[in-house]
């Protein structure tokens, strides 16, 4: 990335122009996530059972919602899992439940999408542990 001082009425002109100077910055970071990710890894136990409890715990709590609720324990990557559910409308028949599971998540995000649905997205860290060096 060009090395500037920036001033708050510095903004980038065109689209080529952010993407020419974000995508060594982006690449980078997606090198050090490779070798970060790459070799053996051994699942984390204890992070798998919050990850299958939260699952659990969101089913319960959208149990004929007509969610549809998906669980990934290894994402793209051993040491990353996601819990995504995709409704209609959320409502809560037990709001403590559920900010209990999600407590269980690394990150979590609800945002609508353009079709008129929900989307409420819960990723877990941590869920394998590289051997070695």
């Amino acid at each position: 990335m060009a090395d500037r001082n920036l001033r708050p009425d510095d903004d980038f002109a065109t689209q080529e122009e952010v993407e020419r100077e974000l995508g060594p910055v982006v690449m980078a970071a997606m090198r050090a996530i490779r070798k970060q990710e790459s070799g053996v890894h051994i699942e984390n136990r204890e992070r798998a059972e919050e990850f299958n409890l939260c699952y659990k715990a969101l089913r319960f709590i959208l149990k004929g919602s007509g969610a549809r609720l998906e669980a990934i324990p290894h994402d793209g990557f051993p040491s990353v899992g996601t819990i995504t559910a995709t409704m209609r409308s959320l409502n809560l028949r037990n709001p403590k439940l559920f900010v209990d599971a999600c407590s269980l998540a690394s990150n979590y995000e609800i945002y609508p999408k353009l079709d008129g649905t929900i989307v409420l997205a819960l990723t877990f860290y941590g869920m394998a542990e590289k051997v070695g060096d």
